[in-house]
């Protein structure tokens, strides 16, 4: 089913059926690329999946997919954002207060290896503090050494 732009034929919406059901729905815009597709429920969005949910064709300035919220109507603030670089690393980021900022952030960052990476950003200040807060014990278990900075600003506190 094709549904056209009564002023533009070049743009229209579709929905394909093709072999065991797959379905695709797509828009085009044969102009430029603002042919959005906005899912406006009076209700919840349910996605359902026997298997994987894929998001394709990433943001391209970088390789991911950005998570935004509402914050007034029609502006959108991001919030998190899943990024990868194929055969350098995988990251979650996620930003200050729901979006306050995009330049305050704690990041998880894997590598080869699993070579792991957890940063925080005040882009501000020296302020991006990381507090754990633990309702059971703390194990390191490391196959090398644990190293402590040489700022020795590391503490150990316990049961508060």
């Amino acid at each position: 089913m094709t549904i056209y732009d009564d002023q533009d034929e070049g743009d229209l919406f579709k929905i394909q059926i093709a072999q065991h059901g797959a379905t695709t729905i797509s828009t085009v815009d044969d102009d430029a690329t603002a042919g959005h597709l906005t899912l406006d429920p009076d209700g919840k969005i349910i996605c359902k999946s026997a298997n994987t949910i894929e998001l394709g064709h990433l943001d391209a300035a970088t390789d991911g997919a950005q998570f935004q919220t509402e914050t007034s109507p029609d502006t959108f603030t991001k919030y998190a954002a899943f990024q990868a670089e194929a055969g350098d690393h995988s990251q979650l980021r996620l930003y200050e207060a729901g979006g306050d900022s995009a330049n305050d952030y704690v990041q998880l960052k894997c590598l080869e290896h699993g070579a792991t990476t957890l940063t925080t950003v005040d882009a501000a200040a020296a302020a991006a503090n990381l507090t754990m807060t633990i309702d059971g014990d703390i194990t390191l278990d490391s196959a090398d050494e644990i190293v402590i900075d040489h700022t020795n600003r590391f503490k150990f506190k316990k049961a508060g």
